[in-house]
């Protein structure tokens, strides 16, 4: 039985810790940054004492165009933690479902032991990579405390995730030995 949610599991713990998500500023603030930064120096390079100017002022601006929207991040960081927080409540009781026996504050511990990547082609010939994330998850088991491997799949550039119990196919390698 597998449990489909649409983030990252690590992204989500972290954010619950501190209400900062690594993944919205990359997605909200370097892009605007960038095309604001490409807008301002295309406007300013008319001739070669301006390009001058406009190279060395390209980091001032940056900084000016990124600030507020990472102190509205930084204010809004409560608000997130709360948000995020609830989400991993959820997705503890989904685990239930599935046999881990966790709770918020176990699955917050989580951690990722092994990651692998592969790369499929689609019947239209389009080339995806998979992404599995072996993480151990702490679960309560009539009174002790141990971990029980899940692996999260992701096909990378989508917003699926899956869960799932399951750890890494272990793999034999022959030694050679030239002596």
């Amino acid at each position: 039985m597998k449990i489909n949610i649409n983030y990252d599991l690590f992204d989500k713990i972290r954010e619950s810790k501190t209400g900062i998500s690594l993944n919205r500023n990359c997605k909200f603030i370097l892009p605007k940054t960038a095309i604001a930064t490409t807008i301002y120096s295309l406007l300013n390079i008319t001739s070669p004492i301006l390009l001058e100017k406009t190279l060395k002022s390209i980091p001032v601006f940056l900084i000016l165009y990124s600030l507020p929207v990472a102190i509205v991040n930084k204010m809004m960081a409560k608000d997130f933690k709360y948000v995020t927080t609830n989400q991993l409540k959820d997705l503890s009781l989904a685990l239930k479902n599935i046999g881990v026996s966790t709770n918020y504050d176990l699955l917050i511990k989580s951690e990722k032991y092994k990651t692998n990547y592969k790369i499929y082609r689609s019947e239209s010939k389009a080339i995806y990579i998979k992404q599995d994330k072996y993480i151990n998850v702490p679960i309560c088991d009539n009174g002790e405390i141990k971990n029980i491997s899940i692996v999260q799949e992701h096909i990378m550039g989508s917003k699926k995730y899956t869960l799932s119990c399951g750890s890494p196919k272990k793999v034999l390698k022959l030694a050679y030995n030239p002596t």
